[in-house]
């Protein structure tokens, strides 16, 4: 190759590393502020996937700055709204993990809380998603004792005690359709005593009735079905309740 030739390549290589150094440059220079502004518009306007490139390239360019802190938060935010709750879930972590004096930490507790509970599969396979959803919110109480979630905070733990006295519930149902009655009571009564407030223990009572009233234990059964009906009730179970009671009076 000639010398002229050499020269062309070299001078050809020196351009393209320049403008891809022009490029980089291009795409780290950009004012953090009006990045996150118009970051958090796409994020308004549902826009989620160019939203979280967005609080990304903050994250990547600006890791120890304050826009960082904010952009970490708002990922998170994204992947929320966007109900992708298990990338949620990783970054919420990373948030609280590494930003604990952030005004936000309060927030991305709650959050957190919530994508545990929305990934929790079906009860009867898994309790640790939503153990550690309880978790969560009981660390989110103790660390913000006057917490503006107080509401959301019951009302996610009246969910959780739900799921888990169904679980139970469920296990004294299979024992007692599989004729062992005996062995579903056991359950039932662990359902009334550990989960009182739960519609569950109401539904367990009604087959405590049921086994009462198979054994002609009739007056027995006639009493707890009473006492059933003079509390606030799913309509299906007040009406199984009527029904027996009927069957009974005849």
């Amino acid at each position: 190759m000639s010398r002229r030739g050499s020269f062309l390549i070299i001078m050809s290589l020196a351009i393209l590393i320049s403008c891809q150094r022009s490029q980089i440059k291009e795409n780290i220079t950009f004012s953090p502020q009006e990045h996150l502004t118009q970051a958090l518009e796409k994020l308004q306007a549902k826009k989620y996937n160019d939203a979280i490139k967005m609080f990304e390239e903050i994250i990547f360019n600006y890791p120890t700055t304050q826009w960082a802190v904010e952009a970490q938060y708002y990922l998170a935010e994204a992947y929320f709204q966007k109900k992708d709750y298990r990338s949620a879930i990783t970054e919420y972590e990373f948030f609280i993990n590494n930003f604990s004096t952030s005004q936000y930490l309060e927030d991305a507790y709650y959050k957190l809380a919530v994508c545990y509970l929305k990934t929790a599969p079906s009860i009867k396979r898994d309790l640790r998603a939503i153990q550690k959803s309880w978790e969560i919110l009981e660390t989110l109480q103790e660390n913000f004792p006057n917490t503006k979630y107080a509401d959301e905070i019951q009302q996610l733990k009246n969910e959780i005690l739900g799921r888990w006295a169904k679980k139970y519930y469920d296990i004294g149902l299979l024992y007692y359709r599989g004729g062992e009655p005996e062995a579903s009571r056991v359950y039932f009564n662990y359902v009334i005593q550990e989960y009182p407030n739960t519609q569950w223990a109401n539904w367990s009572k009604f087959m405590i009735a049921q086994i009462l009233q198979r054994k002609d234990s009739i007056l027995q059964a006639q009493e707890l079905y009473q006492d059933l009906l003079s509390d606030s009730l799913d309509p299906a179970l007040r009406k199984l309740i009527q029904k027996q009671l009927a069957k009974i009076s005849k």
